[in-house]
């Protein structure tokens, strides 16, 4: 069996190996065998590498899509399940949208999670939201919960702090 060569560290053509402007991985007079034989099997592969933090659990299914609810007439009762929807007023006459009880359901205990949906109006009047059965609607001050005008779009979310109340922001119609 060959004993592989020594290699004189002062010799140029050992120094050209460690240089990094040198292209090549194995210029000539690098190679540590002298048979020029082929080179022999890989050893084997290392055992795997640490398991990474596991991520943050997300909320099940496609969470960016909101699905589209057409509203044909003037009134809509949005009490139902309307949470993560996009309701749109198609028609040019007002429209009055209703919150009735709240969707508890839909209300985490911790307050992590809130119901919230969307209104835009397409038509040529307003769309209004109001509450029934102690519902209450808090639009910020200085605006009221309508839409601005046509291609305006509001968002209701509920804010179980506020004893049960939808936040409303967007494009609202000043008070």
């Amino acid at each position: 069996m060959a004993t592989p060569p020594k290699f004189n560290k002062n010799d140029p053509a050992y120094l050209s190996c460690l240089s990094p402007a040198v292209l090549r991985l194995e210029p000539l007079g690098c190679r540590p065998s002298v048979g020029g034989g082929t080179p022999g099997p890989a050893g084997p592969a290392g055992p795997p590498g640490p398991q990474g933090e596991p991520g943050v659990d997300g909320v099940d299914g496609d969470t960016n899509i909101m699905p589209i609810t057409p509203i044909a007439g003037t009134a809509f009762d949005a009490t139902g399940v309307i949470h993560r929807h996009l309701l749109r007023a198609d028609n040019d006459l007002a429209t009055t949208i209703t919150i009735g009880s709240n969707p508890a359901a839909a209300w985490s205990e911790d307050l992590s999670n809130a119901p919230y949906f969307s209104v835009v109006q397409r038509g040529l009047n307003p769309v209004t939201v109001v509450g029934a059965g102690g519902v209450v609607i808090l639009p910020p001050p200085g605006f009221l919960p309508v839409t601005r005008g046509q291609g305006s779009v509001i968002t209701l979310t509920g804010d179980k702090v506020a004893t049960g109340g939808w936040l409303v922001s967007g494009d609202m119609a000043p008070s």
